[in-house]
């Protein structure tokens, strides 16, 4: 079961939609998070990022999508 868990976890992490994510990556999709959503749950800003997520998105590129989206 371990052994399963790991290589699915391999699986995940080898997949090109998240190359983008590396330590800098992180902070500033934490900075989008706060900054966009200061007063969201968990749940509001996972069903948001779920409609503007897309494959090629970094966390500068969607931070723009988002603050297009919230000053519409």
């Amino acid at each position: 079961m371990k052994e399963e868990l790991k290589k699915e976890l391999e699986r995940i992490f080898d997949d090109p939609i998240l190359a983008w994510v590396n330590p800098e990556s992180t902070k500033k999709m934490s900075e989008v998070v706060r900054d966009v959503f200061p007063n969201a749950t968990k749940n509001e800003i996972c069903a948001c990022l779920e409609m503007f997520w897309e494959e090629n998105d970094t966390p500068e590129t969607l931070y723009d999508k988002l603050m297009k989206s919230k000053v519409a």
